[in-house]
């Protein structure tokens, strides 16, 4: 391991002069994890601080939100420079190699640049301000493949995946199975035991070679729990596990209980998609893939996820409004942006249930017409005891245009938000009937009744969260772009100066806010706040010129959808020279 060239690196340390990473360079000490090790406790001495070499560290700096660090970030430099006993426990997520500083030492020698320890005491203030918002996958660098179900071809799927990740990545991807181990290092190589000394050592400096030199690694094993599926369960930053339609592959659920692996989970399904909500709750999987084996882009999009370059797309509420989502939609797929993940509140969810349903365009525009021009789905009026609509009419629309299925069986990931009307909180919905929970995501409190679920009472998700981003910053897949349609100020009844009690009463009807509209805005004041968070967490945001379209302005469905789309495409061309992430930037393929 080059020290020298891994601190000249850093971010933070690479702005020392070069004879003080020279002097860093000599004192550093190489140290390795195993994946599930603790490196120190909250409260120890803060004795070191670190640079990962390879591998994945999380630092459990808020109790309900670890922070990981990958290659190349600083470990425990808090409690370095501030003398104070550590403020959180670190521990290796998967077999990890560390640069250990002395803190003594250290802190004489960054004593010497001024500039890097101003930049250091910027790195915590931002840490502990927000430490999930650094968060990135981006530099990840293994992921091991293991098979779910008894049918899987893992090392088909490793094979296929490596080489859409050296496409993503553009560079060297290899695939890393035991038979690759023994032609490198001879027979039974790759079954070395963790407590087998020189033979140990031997792999894993050869597993840390093939990493370093590489844009990103494959493993690839069998899920019988012998060293090596255990050594590739701890080594990969990500696990990925493959199913098909055969039975359950117990072996693998036991290796990785015996390696302990730390490391995140994500189903691949390959197979028939109604055994996947099944498979999710067996394998304890966080995240779902459908990755039909005869689907291209699917398995490009899976690339993409596991490189930390899946672009997400969230889309907020505001009625008639959100047919401007429809443009956007539009003008991405005329651009060549490919988007991988999709959520969003109230009308946004519903946009973004049909994108991940898979219906262009054009087709969200002719559903839209249907479900809300052409047919009054929110008529079914009850004596106003809890809402002014029972709902199930426009239930009964959601069913028949989203169908029957779960979330889970969407081809593209999907999630939608809720208020939890109970716990003064929002709700993220990511598994169960997707109708169900959109249409809890669009039940504006007062016109339409709260869903009630295991005791709790839920409302339209933009009651708290409008747009929401950071429930898709959070899921940390890479750029999220981000399109909000609301209209601050929206009710008003200019020309009257007043006080005036009966100011609303008196006004002509085609001037005055319905009852429906003011019911929505007092429920989503409390939302204007958190949308300010939300922009910082987007890398795209689009604010839609929609103020003038009404909430329940159904009619507007064409002149919206246009608006959208052409605000849209002026967005993307103006943000093409500082596009996000590492993906190419948008190119129109249609004349406007």
């Amino acid at each position: 391991m080059d020290s020298r060239a891994l601190i000249a690196a850093s971010p933070l340390l690479g702005r020392l002069p070069a004879d003080a990473i020279d002097r860093l360079a000599e004192h550093a000490q190489p140290l390795g994890l195993r994946g599930g090790e603790t490196l120190f406790e909250r409260g120890e001495a803060p004795d070191a601080l670190y640079i990962v070499a390879l591998g994945r560290v999380r630092i459990d700096l808020a109790a309900d939100d670890p922070h990981e660090v990958a290659v190349g970030d600083l470990v425990g430099e808090i409690g370095v420079l501030t003398g104070e006993p550590r403020m959180a426990a670190a521990v290796a997520l998967r077999d990890t190699l560390l640069l250990r500083f002395d803190a003594v030492t250290f802190r004489r020698i960054i004593s010497q640049s001024e500039a890097a320890e101003r930049a250091l005491w910027r790195k915590i203030v931002e840490r502990l301000r927000d430490p999930g918002r650094t968060r990135r996958t981006s530099r990840t660098h293994a992921v091991a493949v293991l098979p779910l179900t008894e049918d899987a071809d893992e090392n088909g799927l490793a094979r296929r995946l490596a080489a859409a990740l050296a496409a993503v990545l553009d560079g060297h991807v290899p695939l890393i199975d035991r038979a690759a181990v023994d032609r490198d290092l001879g027979p039974g190589a790759a079954q070395a035991r963790f407590d087998s000394g020189s033979p140990n050592a031997r792999l894993v400096g050869w597993l840390h070679e093939r990493e370093s030199e590489a844009a990103h690694v494959v493993l690839s094993a069998d899920g019988v729990p012998e060293p090596w599926t255990l050594r590739a369960a701890r080594q990969a930053d990500r696990i990925l596990l493959v199913a098909g339609d055969g039975p359950l592959h117990t072996d693998t659920l036991q290796a990785l209980a015996t390696a302990g692996a730390e490391a995140p989970r994500e189903l691949v399904s390959c197979g028939e998609q109604s055994a996947a909500s099944r498979l999710l709750a067996e394998s304890g999987a966080a995240f779902l893939h459908q990755c039909p084996g005869s689907d291209a882009g699917a398995l490009q999009r899976l690339a993409r996820h596991v490189a930390g370059r899946a672009t997400g797309l969230v889309l907020g509420g505001g009625g008639a409004r959100g047919f401007a989502h429809i443009g956007l939609l539009r003008a991405l797929e005329e651009a060549g942006v490919p988007i991988d993940l999709v959520g969003g509140t109230s009308m946004g969810a519903f946009i973004a249930a049909l994108h991940a349903r898979g219906l262009t365009p054009a087709e969200m525009r002719d559903v839209c017409h249907d479900a809300f021009v052409a047919r009054n789905h929110l008529n079914d009026w009850v004596l106003p005891r809890v809402s002014l609509i029972r709902g199930r009419k426009f239930l009964g629309m959601l069913r028949r245009t989203l169908g029957d299925g779960l979330i889970e069986d969407l081809p593209l990931p999907f999630f939608c938000v809720s208020t939890n009307l109970t716990r003064g909180q929002p709700q993220i919905h990511r598994r169960g009937e997707l109708a169900v929970w959109v249409g809890t995501s669009m039940a504006v409190p007062g016109i339409a009744p709260p869903v009630v679920y295991r005791g709790e009472l839920l409302a339209d998700g933009a009651v708290v969260n409008s747009v929401p981003v950071d429930a898709m910053h959070a899921l940390d897949r890479g750029p999220v772009i981000a399109c909000d349609v609301g209209a601050s100020g929206e009710l008003a009844l200019p020309g009257v100066d007043g006080p005036d009690p009966e100011g609303l009463l008196n006004a002509k009807r085609s001037k005055r806010p319905q009852l429906s509209e003011i019911l929505m805005r007092m429920t989503t004041l409390t939302s204007d706040l958190r949308l300010k968070e939300n922009v910082e967490h987007a890398d795209l945001f689009v604010r839609m010129p929609v103020a003038d379209v009404g909430m329940f302005q159904w009619d507007a469905l064409d002149a919206t959808i246009e608006t959208g789309y052409r605000h849209a495409r002026e967005v993307l061309e103006a943000a093409a020279a500082d596009w996000p992430g590492d993906l190419p930037p948008p190119g129109f393929r249609t004349a406007g």
